[in-house]
């Protein structure tokens, strides 16, 4: 029976959807070969909206992907190496770990595989406290530093040179300077005269506050068995001319990632390198470390490229329509593997009993506005040439287009970014405890969890070009099965077998953000940029299953849903505004714009009334609060800006709608990138004519970056740094109320140097 109800604005929501790679196996071909079931380990909890996938594509790889990779027992290079228990006292002689050693924990044996310890520097001070008269014993007097060095302890001679009495030969020391000391010279002055002499050593830095010198080693590691400095004369004695102090000892090895310098060939397994592993250099005086070594499999154990490349044609709850067909194809249901690229594939959430889902409930932040996309289909008349009317004979529907999107967001957090650059080249979570490990077979049934990030490189998720996204992983708890892992682990990259328990950021006692995630953005310079879909949802809001559509009628009247997949930022500026909040705005192209079939269950925003219930929604205030214009500093021509009204960003990725042959739908379209662009306006007040100077500059700017940096009370922090700029405009206005002069300059900027986003969301891909 139709609900008479009508729609309200109470009933609308807009939600975030992740696009990322979905791994499956395939159960069975039809014998065409062009229709995939999919195995029941994706079936029983997973259901896949009709036809929501069309134009996707899926990879095949026949015999590949194994479903843990890190612990196959092929051979191939070192993966990973993470100090799982930290050391104390290791010298720079031992920062290198060999092959040798590499080849002793693992099974096999390496060849060229080579780590690098990141070792703590020694450091301590020495107080002058007497002035060069005689009775202070500079004459004959010396103070030897113990340096490290990459064959052990080296020695750094500081020899004083006075009025009376003999200089220390440099020649009994590794490396030495000579410090003139004047009868005259105050314990300030000497120290000052110390400071210099070494400014010119590379083995050390020194750092003065007024007659104590801070010395420390640029080279880590243990050094003199614990004692830095030593004081003495010719004669052996101890002189009186200083105090040391703050003996703090390096060589400290804390828990964390290793470097791989050379990640070697025929290594295999995992291992651990201890004080007792053949070959190793790390039995330190102190507390040994220990190294969790981890392989990569080689291409001949792990099919790395698709086998085959297909277009999703049409899709059922629990299969794939796709051409072109598999030919010459026996599936394996154990072995073969299927990957539904991202672009415009919607991450499936488990699904409740026979209702679809997605997963649909993530925040968007503190929208400032927004406005979805709208289907616009072309209209065509014809006459058919045999008429008998002045009326068009024939008249038919053609392309069907779906428009952009745009958002306007008052930016409480950078991770919007990611879709306008397109990768994230690095993630560190700054976590060093705390990850319990959970082990998931066929997709689900695992402890609880709610983040979960790959533990190949120890709390830091590995980027790598091939492998953008699933950043990290979620659980989810539906129809009595536990804990599925959403979406399931991308096979021949993360391991199911052994993944991380991440503690979500949170806030300090102080108000710090605690536990904050640090992503570093790049640019995508191929086609590859990253998407996202919205889901809008029109909702009566009925007492029970408030999202939930009605299946019982062929016109949807509880719950309309619409899905723009596939939107790709086109267009991304950001705008800091005297007395207010930093806000973004994007433009995006979106690929299709799906409606939910006619009696089709489904349920919008993953069930979840309560937005407050949402991902990335935080109770913490500090994470809601957005950054404030007052929070910026903006450095342009080498020197900070101070006095900024306003400052608008404008970024550009040239986004062109393309159709292609055989896409399978008229309805589906790509966005393609094409010239990338950074134009920045700005008003000041100025102090000097520096800005009209550099518009008649012809050179670019090269020798300093454009910064922008925000930052919340709470730590989070927004960074970006702008290379290779003109300023190609700068008008200077005459106020009319005599106020301050204020000028309007526009500068163009070929590059990114650098952008990293501090911050509490969790970006899934």
């Amino acid at each position: 029976m139709t609900n008479n109800n009508i729609f309200l604005g109470s009933g609308t929501s807009v939600t975030f959807v992740p696009e990322v790679d979905f791994t499956f196996q395939g159960a069975s071909l039809n014998s065409d070969k062009d229709i995939i079931t999919v195995n029941t380990n994706i079936s029983n909890n997973f259901l896949f909206v009709n036809n929501l996938y069309e134009g996707c594509i899926i990879d095949f790889y026949d015999n590949g992907l194994a479903d843990n990779p890190a612990s196959s027992t092929g051979s191939g290079t070192l993966g990973s190496a993470t100090v799982s228990t930290a050391g104390t006292q290791l010298t720079a002689s031992q920062a290198i770990v060999p092959n040798a050693a590499i080849t002793g924990a693992l099974s096999g044996s390496s060849t060229g595989a080579e780590l690098t310890l990141s070792l703590s520097s020694h450091s301590a001070a020495i107080t002058m406290s007497a002035a060069t008269g005689s009775a202070a014993n500079y004459q004959t007097g010396f103070i030897t530093v113990n340096i490290a060095s990459a064959s052990g302890d080296n020695t750094l001679g500081i020899c004083f040179d006075t009025a009376s009495g003999t200089t220390k030969p440099t020649s009994d020391f590794d490396e030495a300077v000579v410090v003139s000391i004047s009868d005259t010279s105050t314990a300030i002055q000497a120290a000052s005269a110390i400071q210099t002499a070494l400014s010119g050593v590379s083995s050390v830095t020194v750092e003065r506050a007024g007659a104590k010198l801070t010395i420390t080693n640029t080279t880590g590691g243990y050094v003199g068995s614990g004692t830095m400095l030593a004081m003495a004369d010719d004669g052996g004695a101890v002189t009186d001319f200083g105090t040391l102090s703050d003996d703090v000892d390096g060589g400290i090895l804390a828990l964390g990632e290793v470097t791989i310098t050379n990640v070697g060939s025929s290594v295999s397994g995992t291992g651990t390198i201890t004080n007792s592993s053949t070959g190793t250099t790390i039995n330190s005086t102190g507390t040994d470390p220990q190294i969790t070594l981890t392989s990569n499999t080689s291409a001949g154990d792990v099919v790395t490229a698709p086998t085959s490349t297909h277009r999703v044609i049409a899709n059922a709850a629990s299969t794939f329509t796709v051409s072109p067909p598999l030919t010459g194809v026996t599936l394996s249901a154990s072995n073969d593997y299927f990957v539904l690229n991202k672009y415009g594939a919607p991450l499936p959430a488990p699904k409740s009993g026979t209702v679809k889902r997605l997963a649909a409930d993530n925040w968007l932040g503190i929208i400032d506005s927004l406005t979805f996309p709208e289907n616009e289909v072309e209209t065509k008349q014809q006459n058919l040439f045999v008429g008998g009317s002045r009326n068009y004979t024939y008249q038919y529907k053609g392309i069907e287009t779906a428009g952009s999107a745009d958002i306007g967001v008052v930016a409480n957090h950078a991770a919007w970014l990611y879709y306008f650059f397109g990768k994230v080249t690095d993630i560190n979570e700054g976590l060093t405890s705390g990850g319990s490990t959970v082990t998931y077979s066929a997709d689900s049934a695992g402890s609880p969890a709610h983040y979960i990030a790959s533990s190949t490189n120890s709390f830091i998720v590995e980027v790598t070009p091939e492998h953008s996204g699933p950043f990290y992983y979620r659980t989810l708890t539906e129809g009595g099965t536990a804990n599925i892992i959403v979406p399931p682990v991308v096979r021949g990259h993360d391991s199911e077998t052994d993944m991380k328990v991440i503690t979500a950021p949170a806030e300090h006692t102080d108000g710090s953000i605690i536990n904050a995630i640090t992503y570093t953005f790049g640019e995508e310079d191929g086609d590859n940029l990253p998407s996202f879909s919205l889901e809008q949802s029109f909702s009566k809001l009925p007492s029970s299953n408030p999202y939930r559509t009605n299946t019982a009628d062929a016109d949807e009247d509880t719950n309309f849903v619409r899905i723009a997949r596939g939107l790709r930022v086109n267009t991304l500026t950001l705008t800091a505004n005297e007395n207010e909040e930093l806000k973004m705005s994007m433009n995006m192209l979106c690929r299709n714009l799906h409606t939910i079939g006619k009696t089709e269950a489904y349920e919008a925003r993953r069930g979840v009334s309560d937005e407050t219930s949402f991902v990335n929604y935080s109770s913490v205030d500090s994470f809601r609060e957005p950054f404030f214009f007052s929070d910026g500093a903006i450095n342009m021509f080498g020197q900070e800006l101070l006095k900024i009204t306003n400052f608008t960003l404008t970024m550009n990725n040239t986004l062109t709608d393309k159709r292609f042959v055989g896409m399978g739908s008229r309805k589906v379209k790509d966005a393609i990138p094409a010239q990338r662009t950074y134009e920045m306006t700005f008003t000041a007040m100025v102090t000097d004519d520096k800005l009209y100077n550099e518009l008649l500059n012809t050179s670019e700017t090269t020798g300093s970056n454009i910064t922008l940096a925000f930052t919340k009370d709470n730590g989070e922090a927004i960074n970006l740094a702008f290379d290779n700029y003109f300023l190609t405009s700068n008008s200077w206005p005459m106020p009319e109320d005599k106020g301050p002069i204020m000028v309007e300059g526009t500068i163009m900027a070929r590059s990114i140097g650098t952008c990293t986003a501090k911050t509490h969301w969790i970006l899934q891909g």
